[in-house]
């Protein structure tokens, strides 16, 4: 079951639906338990160790997401060995018109070779906030190439090329995390326009990782199972074939945001 939906009223019930969907596809649940109003949910698959919470900010957002290196009990949810400083979040209220993300309608999408966790939450107002968690298809030999997103994560931010809620264990140069919450930004090397608004089919283009160097782009990786796709001629959710993958297309907030917007393959 590498895709499943449904329907939630609240953002623990969002985090009980990921707990269940992640454990259905081999990640191994390392701890799933009530943390003040909120719950906590930690989950690794080989070198991504991911970490959830209800509790964090509830009243602005839905999820919290951490990375780390590794899990203990004796630690809190967002001080895991060597997590992220910040975390990334999605927001409760989503779109252009600042739409209440519940009752939430959900779509958790799950792959291997490399790992993919990842979720799109869609508002009553078809409005969309999303995470990802998995391995970046690595361009060069650097530890260990575990990737977070947050909202909009693979968008760049308005005004400039770096990337957004996007953060990566990268132990390069003595960096450990780079984008963000860590010390060097991550960068993207082209507008998303590109995606062809005349034929949201082709191409799909992937989603470069890269770190700016003497105002050169410096390629790290691609992220794995994900496209930018134009959403011109697409609605929110649809689902179209290229060659023997099935890929589902969702806008970056909603359509009023612009025309980019994220494929996952099924």
């Amino acid at each position: 079951m590498t895709y499943a939906t449904g329907v939630v009223s609240t953002a623990n019930q969002l985090l009980d639906a990921i707990h269940g969907f992640a454990l259905a596809n081999g990640w191994t649940v390392n701890a799933y338990a009530a943390d003040g109003a909120g719950y906590c949910l930690h989950v690794n698959r080989g070198a991504v160790w991911a970490d959830f919470s209800t509790h964090y900010a509830p009243a602005s957002y839905a999820l919290a997401l951490k990375g780390s290196t590794g899990y203990s009990s004796a630690r809190a949810w967002d001080s895991q060995t060597d997590a992220i400083p910040y975390p990334l979040t999605c927001p409760v209220n989503v779109g252009t018109q600042s739409a209440s993300l519940f009752p939430c309608t959900w779509h958790l999408f799950a792959q291997t070779n490399p790992d993919l966790l990842a979720g799109v939450l869609v508002s009553p107002a078809q409005a969309n906030t999303h995470f990802a968690v998995g391995q970046l298809i690595q361009t060069g030999i650097y530890d260990s190439g575990a990737f977070y997103g947050g909202h909009q994560f693979w968008a760049p931010a308005v005004s400039n090329y770096y990337a957004h809620q996007l953060a990566l264990r990268a132990e390069v140069d003595g960096h450990r995390w780079l984008g963000s919450g860590g010390s060097l930004p991550l960068w993207r090397d082209g507008p998303p326009e590109t995606t062809n608004q005349f034929n949201g089919l082709a191409p799909l283009m992937p989603i470069r990782v890269m770190v700016q160097s003497g105002g050169y782009g410096v390629l790290l990786g691609f992220l794995p199972h994900l496209r930018c796709v134009h959403m011109q001629h697409f609605n929110n959710g649809d689902a179209f074939p290229i060659g023997a993958d099935e890929w589902m297309v969702f806008f970056r907030s909603d359509r009023a945001a612009g025309g980019v917007g994220l494929a996952l393959r099924k």
